[in-house]
């Protein structure tokens, strides 16, 4: 890793201290959260599940196709 590399490390958040930031906003936790707002708390939680795959429509989660059998049956036909 180069000198300029490591010290943007220092600067930038990584994945880790993200997760960690939003997790205490979103249980309201630490000192520096005490005024949060529950919108604040709502998206920090958005923020998690979309992160986790708890919103994604093609998991276990997704809504199961209603089949429509309308077709008259040759019997009734008759």
């Amino acid at each position: 890793m180069t000198a300029r590399r490591k010290r943007q490390g220092a600067r930038i958040a990584d994945e880790n201290e993200v997760l960690e930031c939003l997790t205490s906003v979103l249980r309201g936790t630490g000192a520096e959260d005490k005024a949060v707002a529950s919108r604040d708390r709502l998206r920090a939680a958005e923020l998690l599940a979309k992160r986790y795959g708890a919103l994604d429509k093609t998991g276990a989660h997704a809504e199961v196709p209603r089949i429509i059998d309308d077709i008259p049956s040759k019997a009734n036909a008759d």
